[in-house]
This record gives C-alpha cells, sequence and structure tokens, in this order.
C-alpha cells in the first residue's frame, strides 16, 4: 500500500479549503484565479465517514468539519468566485474508486445547479475504465480555455 502522500485523493481536495481565502485579483488586475482542476480526488468527508474502510489520506482528516459542510458544498460555495471555471475528472468513492458517473452527478448535483446559476458549468468527467487515457490532454485544454475565459 502506497504511503498516504502518495494516495490518490488527497491533496487538492485539501487545497480547495485556502481557494476562498484567495484574493479575487492577482497583482496584475486580472483574476488570481481562473481554474481549479480536480484529477481522482476523493469528493465527500461524508460518504468516507460512514465507510467500513476509506482510503481518505491524512491530508484531509478534518475533526468536526461534517457539522458544516462536506467537499461537495465548498464546491458548490466557490461558484461564487467571479471568473472560476470547475473541473472534477475521475472523482473517487471513499474506498479509492473511482465513482460511477450517475454517483458523481448525484454527489455534485447542488455544485452543478450553483456553477449553471452563475452561467459557469461545472465540468464532470468520469471515463469508461480502460487504462489511464488521456487525463493530461483533458487538464490542458481545460487550463488554456480557463486561462483564455472560454469554456467547454
Amino acid at each position: 500500500e502506497a504511503p498516504p502522500a502518495t494516495m490518490p485523493g488527497g491533496t487538492a481536495s485539501a487545497l480547495l479549503h485556502a481557494v476562498p481565502h484567495l484574493p479575487l485579483k492577482a497583482r496584475t488586475g486580472g483574476p488570481a484565479v481562473v481554474g481549479l482542476a480536480l484529477y481522482r480526488e476523493q469528493c465527500s468527508y461524508a460518504a468516507a465517514a460512514v465507510a467500513l474502510r476509506h482510503r481518505l489520506p491524512w491530508l484531509m482528516q478534518m475533526v468536526g468539519v461534517l457539522e458544516d459542510y462536506d467537499l461537495p458544498d465548498l464546491l458548490a460555495l466557490l461558484s461564487r468566485r467571479p471568473h472560476l471555471r470547475l473541473l472534477l475528472l475521475d472523482p473517487l468513492a471513499a474506498t479509492g474508486r473511482k465513482l460511477s458517473r450517475l454517483a458523481a452527478q448525484r454527489t455534485f448535483k447542488a455544485a452543478a445547479r450553483a456553477y449553471s446559476e452563475v452561467g459557469r458549468p461545472l465540468r464532470l468527467i468520469v471515463r469508461p475504465d480502460k487504462g489511464p487515457g488521456d487525463a493530461s490532454k483533458v487538464m490542458a485544454d481545460f487550463v488554456a480555455k480557463a486561462v483564455n475565459r472560454q469554456y467547454m
């Protein structure tokens, strides 16, 4: 078993908590954050709390957080940041396995609605299990379009 720091689904999800505290504008005058791409990240503290076995990395273990919110709630809140686009690519269940497309849509329903309401659809991609595929191309394309203020 890999050490916690290298397990999928931990670092970016843990860093999500910093995004609301970042300035809205960069020193150059443009938006400080234009895109957020999460690849193979754990998607719910609540799911880990009820799982018999979970693969929640130590970076994400935050005591008492579920009293106030879960990760999909945080993603919905981030829709209020101007210009922020969001890509969720192959999100993970508490067990570390990829969520099905239907489970991912259910999990992120409120976040998808929040982004839709501000005119920036949340991009949720769950790819078939046929190897690593083209994740780097999907991510690079997302970043390029986010920087150019386009959206897929």
